[in-house]
């Protein structure tokens, strides 16, 4: 097994014990730094690749929404964790 398989399984296995144990903000991560890959390459893979030369604005849309799903795991999970949501007055899972 390659060095690089080996951390392709190693990033597997964290996403799968970050879901059992509700560390969500690792999926946002994870969702950020796919979209910085793809603005960065040009390219963005959903069910097949999509190029930027080829179909800008579904690349564009399909990166600026894993962007966002990025930013709303990271941020309302770490909200959640932390507590801050209370703190500034807002209640996102009502009651």
């Amino acid at each position: 097994m390659t060095t690089e398989a080996k951390f392709h399984w190693a990033i597997i296995i964290l996403l799968a014990v970050s879901t059992v144990y509700a560390f969500y903000w690792v999926w946002g991560l994870l969702f950020i730094l796919w979209s910085i890959q793809s603005l960065t390459f040009g390219r963005v893979f959903l069910l097949s690749r999509i190029y930027r030369k080829d179909e800008p604005i579904l690349f564009f849309a399909v990166t600026a929404m894993w962007f966002a799903f990025g930013v709303w795991e990271l941020m309302f999970d770490l909200l959640w964790r932390f507590g801050i949501d209370s703190f500034l007055g807002w209640n996102f899972y009502g009651g």
